[in-house]
C-alpha cells in the first residue's frame, strides 16, 4: 500500500507541479481580495481626506487631481461618491475664484471658466453612469433634474468663457468654451430642464467656433459651424473671408466661388471679395461675367479709380478699344500717376495697329499709313508708362522697339535697344 501511494505522488508531481499546487489551492483568489480589500482602503481614504479637504475648503485642486485619478480606474467609474464629491470640489473652486473676483483679490479669470466647464464635463460623464444604474420603470436617472438645476446659473460662463478667451487669442480655449455651450443643451442631463439662449448669443457662439477652429488650422471643425456663424451679422464679412480661405484650402473650388459672390453681394465696397471674384473669372475667360460684376460693384463705389481700371483692363481684354481709351482718359483726368490706366490706352492703340498690320497686309501704303498714325497715339500712353513703372520693362519694351523701329525713330531706337 505504501508503495503504490508513493508512486502515485510522483506521477501527481509529475503531471501537476507544486506552483500548480498552489494555485490549485486558491492563493491566487486570496491574493485577489486582499489587493480589492487594499483598493477600497484607498478609496476610503481618498474620500476620507478629500471630504476633510471640502470641509476646510483647501487644497482642492489637489483633491480635483486625486478624485479624477480614482474615476480613471475603470472599476471605479460607476462609485457614485466619487462623482458627487468631484462636482463638489469643482463648485467649490468656482464659487472660491468668484469671490476673489469680486473682492478684486489676485485670481486667474481664465480659471474660473475652465472651471464652470469641468463642472458640466464632470455632470455630463455621471449622468452616464447614474443612467446605466437606473432603476426601471424611473422616468429620469436618479440624480438628473437636481443635477441639471445646479448647472443652469453657470451656463452662460461658458459663452463668457469663449468670448474671453477669444479674445485673448487663446483659441483652443475658447473652442472649449463655445463648443460647450453649443452642445450642452443637447446632452441627455438636460432633458428635463431647458439650457436657453437668445439666438443672437448662440449665432455669436456659433462664430467664436467657427473662428477657432479656423484659427487653429482645423478646417473640417469649422464648417461644422459656418451656417449658424453666418447668421451673426456683425462678423459676417470676417466670416466669410475665412470661410473662402478654407475652401480655397481644401480645394471646394464651387463653395469658393459661391462664398465670393455672396462676399461681393454682401460687401460690395470690401477690398477681399471683389478682386478674387473677378481675377477668377479672369482665368476662365469669362470677361463679360467680370465686366458685369464690376459695372455692378462701380455703382456702390463711383468714386473707386481701381474699379475703373479693373473695367478699362476688361474692356482691353474685350477688344472695346475705344471705350477703354474713353475710360482711361476719365482716369487720368482724375490722377494721371495710375500707370495702369496709361498702359491699358497705349495696349489698346498698339493692339489695334497689329490687327491693322495683318488686315492691311495686301495694301502697304495704306497699312503703313494706318499703323504708323496708332503707334503715334500709342507713344505719349507707353512712354508716360515707363516713366511711371520702369521696372515693369518687359511690358514697355517690346512695344516701344517697335514704334520706334517703325517711326524711324533713330536716337529712340538705339536707347531702347540698349536697354
Amino acid at each position: 500500500m505504501t508503495k503504490y501511494f508513493a508512486i502515485l505522488l510522483i506521477l501527481l508531481l509529475t503531471v501537476f507541479p507544486v506552483s500548480s499546487f498552489r494555485t490549485w489551492a486558491g492563493t491566487p483568489v486570496a491574493e485577489n481580495k486582499k489587493s480589492e480589500k487594499a483598493k477600497k482602503k484607498e478609496i476610503r481614504k481618498v474620500l476620507s481626506q478629500a471630504k476633510a479637504s471640502l470641509k476646510q475648503g483647501k487644497d482642492l485642486q489637489n483633491v480635483e487631481k486625486s478624485l479624477n485619478t480614482l474615476l480613471n480606474d475603470t472599476s471605479n467609474v460607476r462609485d457614485e461618491r466619487i462623482h458627487l464629491l468631484l462636482f463638489q470640489c469643482l463648485e467649490m473652486q468656482y464659487q472660491q475664484g468668484n469671490e476673489k473676483l469680486f473682492l478684486k483679490q489676485k485670481y486667474d479669470t481664465a480659471t474660473l471658466f475652465l472651471t464652470a466647464r469641468k463642472m458640466f464635463l464632470a455632470f455630463e460623464k455621471f449622468d452616464s453612469v447614474d443612467a446605466l444604474n437606473m432603476e426601471s420603470g424611473r422616468a429620469f436617472p436618479k440624480y438628473r433634474r437636481e443635477h441639471s438645476q445646479k448647472l443652469v446659473p453657470y451656463y452662460h460662463n461658458l459663452y463668457t468663457g469663449g468670448i474671453y478667451f477669444f479674445n485673448h487669442k487663446k483659441y483652443d480655449d475658447a473652442l472649449k468654451c463655445s463648443e460647450t455651450f453649443l452642445s450642452a443643451p443637447h446632452w441627455p442631463l438636460f432633458s428635463s430642464v431647458r439650457l436657453q439662449a437668445d439666438s443672437s448669443v448662440v449665432n455669436h457662439a456659433s462664430y467664436l467656433s467657427f473662428m477657432s477652429s479656423y484659427k487653429t488650422g482645423d478646417s473640417q471643425r469649422a464648417l461644422k459651424y459656418k451656417d449658424s456663424a453666418k447668421s451673426h451679422i456683425p462678423r459676417l464679412e470676417s466670416t466669410l473671408q475665412c470661410l473662402c480661405e478654407i475652401y480655397q484650402k481644401e480645394n471646394m473650388e464651387e463653395d469658393y466661388l459661391s462664398a465670393l459672390q455672396t462676399g461681393v453681394d454682401s460687401f460690395p465696397t470690401s477690398t477681399y471679395f471683389f478682386p478674387r471674384l473677378v481675377d477668377l473669372y479672369c482665368e476662365d475667360g469669362k470677361y463679360d461675367t467680370a465686366l458685369s460684376l464690376t459695372e455692378k460693384v462701380i455703382v456702390s463705389d463711383t468714386t473707386n479709380l481701381l474699379l475703373h481700371v479693373t473695367r478699362q483692363t476688361l474692356l482691353l481684354n474685350l477688344a472695346r478699344y475705344q471705350e477703354c481709351v474713353d475710360e482711361g482718359l476719365r482716369i487720368i483726368s482724375v490722377n494721371d500717376s495710375i500707370s495702369e490706366a496709361h498702359y491699358n490706352i497705349a495696349l489698346a492703340y498698339y493692339n489695334q495697329a497689329l490687327e491693322k498690320d495683318i488686315e492691311l497686309k495686301k495694301k502697304p501704303r495704306e497699312r503703313t499709313k494706318q499703323v504708323n498714325a496708332l503707334y503715334r497715339k500709342c507713344l505719349p500712353y507707353m512712354q508716360r508708362y515707363r516713366s511711371l513703372a520702369p521696372e515693369q520693362r518687359d511690358r514697355w519694351r517690346p512695344v516701344l522697339y517697335d514704334i520706334y523701329l517703325n517711326l524711324n525713330m533713330g536716337k529712340e531706337f538705339e536707347e531702347i535697344v540698349e536697354q
